[in-house]
Order: structure tokens, then C-alpha cells, then sequence
């Protein structure tokens, strides 16, 4: 793709900037010392959490329905039937989802006839046990097709990396207050509070399917939401909507920092306008406040729905005009009206990143010619460092913009020299105070948690390591072995001998398969065959293979413990083992 004009000149000035004007510059300015920021909170962040979630509310949408508002990032509802309550949506903890039923049994005191999931997130779904507890014999957990797919992404090798983006997103390790996190955005201010655990769906709904449970009449509507895998839940005789993740009370979150690859912004219009044609006097959001009244929905989801077309529009018009990602971020804005719209502040996720994560699933990482022939990161920045005057000048040029409040400038500054040395204390003092900064004036709740996270890791006061690794044994022990052993691939260290070929058995202990394990050309594969007379094998009991599949142990280390059985050609096993 060919730069714009405006990009293209737009490169040259901050290049000749850097070039010619910074060294000049920063010559005369005074050595590095140590600053810090004192913490503060943006005034309008902080409003909109206190006066949207400063108290947990169980809010009457109708006779019949009531939504937990504010008890958990995400809210649920509890519908009074004949002869029981149906939950859509159980939050997020299981402490949390108690509270709600506790306070929800001093007005309603009949047992729970079923469990509806508008979709398996885990902030939807993790309170169920709470509710299960409550019905009387078997009842239906009902859930939209592809609910299965969706709870194997979660539990896939990619977990370290949802887990650490959500976790910082939520800000859910910081303390509250002005020196940690104010709240989510979208919800309350959210720490782990007890289990996050799934009740698995009994029930799966394919299309748009009309049913009656404890004499209400439901509707459930299958349709796209922040996941493909997602629904909607009307209940025709009260006029009541239950949209699930269509929309938030911020910015919508149509692309977000975690990354999700099925988050598609065409799908939430078509999902917007879909609400548009229900006839209900009120809307229970699966994040925010709810909306009361024909006009209040009508108008929060229509500006919604404009919002998202307008970025999908103006995005793709940059996108086919040759702007690079970049300078849409510079370029675009949005009209008045979507702009001061109460509902649709940035909160959440900045405009900024939804505009880069739309770029990306519009069109890719490849924005310019440069972006395909460029250095890689660290080259940059090592040459950069060089040409720019040494470490010491930039440490000098991001105190001066910490001093300036410029915050985001004494970060990228910093980085520059952290990425080229890590142990540089000067570059990680900066670093700290200008996330610091970054965290006091955003307006985004995500912006504010990720810095502050980011500023504890640098600090290490997270042990990322040991807290993702606990975090994946848990979340494996339904799986069963050949799932487990594939996980294996993603922990094969080809670098450590790229020539390296060669198999080994693999034996559990109550399991009468056996695992063939194969390298060739840097590729592990898992097998489950008849394994050739005289392989070397590994022996081992399910609790030693997933403490090898988290992280939390590995064969190399149970082999030299002597607590791993083996047998065979003792050369060959040794060194297949040390390549994960």
C-alpha cells in the first residue's frame, strides 16, 4: 500500500524534527534525576464511575423482571416465574452472584428453574454454581450455538495472554482508589471475589426459539454480539430486552485491546438494528447502566449503532484512500452529536484503539511500504539511541516531559532506552513516573488499569509467571491427555537445535493409549499409535502432566528430581526433553 500525501509528509517532518532539531535541543539540558508523579485521577472518569456504579441496585424493569445492576462488572437478570426464578447472565465471581441472590431473596424467595447464558464469557457466566445451588433437581442451562468453541478459546494456549491482557484491562491486581483503579469502564470496580467457574450449558439454541419456563414466555434471539457466539433474550409480555453484549454505556467496544478474532463491527450494527425493531419499554445491557423507556433505548441505541457505521465508514474511506493507521488516528474525529453523546465517551477503549483494531481486521498490519521493509523494533531503536545523541539524552529529553506533563512523549522516550536495556534503572524510574502520568489524565478507565499494571510489573509486584501458570492448571483438568500433550507444541524450543529430529513415548498413568511424541524440522506432533519396539519412553501420572503443560514444572526438571519414569535409550530422551 502506497503512502498518502499528507502521510507521507507528515513522516518527513517528524523525521527531520528528530534528525536535526532534537540533539540541539537536549545539549542543554540538565542531567537525569529521579521524578515522580503524584497520583491523581481524571475528574471525569472518576464521576462517571462513582455516580454510574457507586452502589449496587437491584433495578425493577418490570412485574416480573429485575436486573443486578453494579454487583459484578457484568450485570445479570433475574426473572420471577410461577413457580421459580430464571437467571440470564450469573457475572463474573461467585461471591458476587451470592450477594446479588441474597439481596434478591429478601424480595423473591422461590428456587431457580434455569440458567440462560446470552453468551460464555467468563464475566457472564462465572457465578453459576451460586444459582445452580438454588434449583430443585435438574434444570436447563441454555447457551447459543458455538458456546463450545468459545469456552475452548479460553482455555487454549492462548490463556496466558487473555488472562494477562483482561486481568490489566480490569485493573483487577490494583488496589482501588487514586492510587490504583476507579473501576472498569463498563463496570464497577472488579477484583477476583471467590470462583470464576462455568456450569456447562445442557441446552443449545440454534435459531430464534420461543419457550416457556415457569410460565413466562421467552424469546431467544441468536445474533452477534462483542462474540459470534451470542444472543439476545425478550420477554414479550413484560416488554422487556435483554440485548447481552450489544452495547456498554461507553464508546461500544466493537474492537478491543485484548483482541478477539470474531469481534466484528458489521455484526454489531446489524445487532443494533435488530433491537431497534423490538417493541420494549426497557433494556438490560450486559455492561452499563439500563436503559428505562421507549425513547432513552431508542435514542442510546440508535446513537450506538451510528457510531459504529460511522468509524466501519470513515475507516474504510481512509483505508482505501492509502492512510496509513497512524495518520487516521491524527485524522479522524467524530461528529458533535456522537462525540458529546453521555453514553458514548471513551471510558472504556479510546477512540485510538478502535480505530487501530479496526484497521486491523479491515486491512491488515501491512499500512505502508515501510511497515513491510522495516527494521525490526529493537534495530530501530539501538540506531535510533545513536543518532538521537546517546541513552542519556533521552532519559533527559522524557524528564523534561514528565516536568511538562507530556506524558505520553517521556513514555515512548523511555521506552527507547528500557528496549535496548532492560536493567537500566534511570529508564525504568521514567517509565514508571510517565504511566503514572498517562493514568492521571486519561479518560479511560482500560488506559488507566493497563498503565497502572504495567507500573506495578515494572516494580514486580505481580508475578505474572506463577499467577498464568496456576491459572492454566486450573482451567485443565477437564481436558483430556491428548489435548493436554498437544499443548506441548507451543513450549518445543526449536532455536535450541534446529537439526534436532527424533520421538519418545508417552505413557499416563490410567490411560491405555500411548503418545507418540515426533520433532521433524522443528514441528512437535502428537500421536496416539502403536509406538515402534525400543522407543525410549516417558511415564507419568495426569497431576505431572498438567503441572508440565502449565508451566509449573517441566520433564527436564521431574527427570533430574528422579521422579519421572523413564526407560530406553537414556541420551536420546535427555535431550528430547530438554528441548521443552
Amino acid at each position: 500500500m502506497l503512502l498518502s500525501r499528507k502521510s507521507l509528509l507528515l513522516k518527513i517532518k517528524v523525521m527531520s524534527s528528530m534528525m536535526f532539531s532534537l540533539p540541539l535541543i537536549l545539549a542543554s539540558l540538565p542531567s537525569v534525576a529521579a521524578v515522580t508523579v503524584p497520583a491523581d485521577v481524571n475528574s471525569q472518569l472518576l464521576s462517571f464511575q462513582q455516580e454510574t456504579f457507586g452502589t449496587p441496585t437491584l433495578q425493577k424493569m418490570s412485574d416480573r423482571v429485575t436486573m443486578a445492576f453494579s454487583y459484578d462488572y457484568a450485570n445479570f437478570t433475574l426473572i420471577e416465574g410461577d413457580d421459580g426464578v430464571v437467571v440470564v447472565d450469573t457475572g463474573f465471581y461467585t461471591n458476587n452472584a451470592k450477594r446479588a441472590l441474597a439481596d434478591y431473596q429478601k424480595l423473591v424467595k422461590k428456587p431457580v428453574t434455569a440458567i440462560i447464558y446470552t453468551h460464555v464469557h467468563s464475566d457472564h457466566r462465572g457465578g453459576s454454581p451460586i444459582f445452580l445451588a438454588e434449583a430443585k433437581g435438574d434444570i436447563p442451562v441454555i447457551a447459543p450455538a458455538g458456546w463450545e468453541e468459545r469456552h475452548e478459546y479460553d482455555v487454549s494456549e492462548l490463556r496466558p495472554m487473555v488472562v494477562k491482557r483482561a486481568l490489566s484491562q480490569f485493573g483487577m491486581l490494583l488496589e482501588d482508589g487514586v492510587e490504583g483503579t476507579v473501576g472498569a469502564g463498563i463496570g464497577p470496580i472488579t477484583h477476583i471475589n471467590g470462583a470464576s467457574l462455568f456450569v456447562k450449558p445442557n441446552k443449545t439454541i440454534f435459531e430464534k426459539t420461543k419457550m416457556t419456563i415457569s410460565g413466562v414466555e421467552l424469546e431467544f434471539i441468536p445474533l452477534p454480539g462483542d462474540i459470534e457466539s451470542h444472543m439476545m433474550v425478550w420477554v414479550p409480555k413484560e416488554k422487556v430486552l435483554i440485548s447481552g453484549d450489544l452495547i456498554g454505556g461507553t464508546l461500544p467496544y466493537i474492537a478491543t485491546a485484548r483482541f478477539e478474532a470474531d469481534r466484528k463491527a458489521e455484526l454489531f450494527v446489524s445487532g443494533l438494528n435488530r433491537i431497534l425493531e423490538y417493541d420494549a419499554k426497557s433494556l438490560v445491557p450486559g455492561h452499563g447502566r439500563p436503559l428505562l423507556g421507549r425513547d432513552e433505548i431508542k435514542n442510546v441505541i440508535t446513537a450506538n449503532r451510528d457510531v459504529t457505521e460511522y468509524l466501519i465508514d470513515q475507516i474504510t474511506r481512509y483505508i482505501a484512500k492509502g492512510y496509513t493507521v497512524e495518520t487516521i488516528v491524527d485524522e479522524l474525529k467524530l461528529p458533535p452529536y456522537l462525540k458529546n453523546h453521555k453514553d458514548l465517551q471513551p471510558h472504556y477503549h479510546t477512540l485510538a484503539w478502535l480505530i487501530r483494531g479496526l484497521y486491523v481486521k479491515r486491512a491488515g498490519w501491512v499500512d505502508d511500504t515501510l511497515s513491510l521493509v522495516k527494521l525490526s523494533e529493537s534495530e530501530q531503536t539501538s540506531r535510533l539511541i545513536k543518532l538521537i545523541g546517546g541513552k542519556k539524552t533521552i532519559l533527559t529529553a522524557a524528564e523534561k516531559a514528565i516536568k511538562d506533563k507530556d506524558y505520553r512523549w517521556a513514555a515512548q522516550l523511555a521506552d527507547y532506552v528500557w528496549t535496548a536495556e532492560p536493567e537500566n534503572k534511570e529508564a525504568i524510574q521514567l517509565l514508571i513516573s510517565a504511566y503514572r502520568g498517562i493514568a492521571n489524565i486519561t479518560n479511560s478507565a482500560n488506559e488507566r488499569n493497563f498503565s497502572l499494571t504495567e507500573i506495578s510489573t515494572l516494580k514486580g509486584k505481580i508475578p505474572w509467571d506463577k499467577f498464568l501458570q496456576k491459572s492454566t492448571f486450573n482451567n485443565q483438568k477437564d481436558m483430556d491427555n491428548e489435548r493436554l500433550l498437544h499443548f506441548l507444541k507451543y513450549q518445543y524450543k526449536a532455536e535450541r537445535d534446529y537439526n534436532f529430529s527424533g520421538e519418545i513415548a508417552v505413557k499416563i498413568d490410567g490411560d491405555e493409549k500411548t503418545y507418540l511424541l515426533t520433532v521433524q524440522n522443528g514441528v512437535l506432533r502428537t500421536k496416539v499409535e502403536k509406538v515402534p519396539k525400543g522407543t525410549s519412553t516417558i511415564t507419568l501420572n495426569r497431576l505431572q502432566l498438567r503441572q508440565v503443560v502449565s508451566s509449573l514444572s517441566s520433564l527436564s526438571a521431574m527427570y533430574e528430581q528422579g521422579v519421572l519414569r523413564t526407560s530406553g535409550d537414556k541420551t536420546q530422551l535427555v535431550k528430547f526433553i530438554n528441548m521443552l
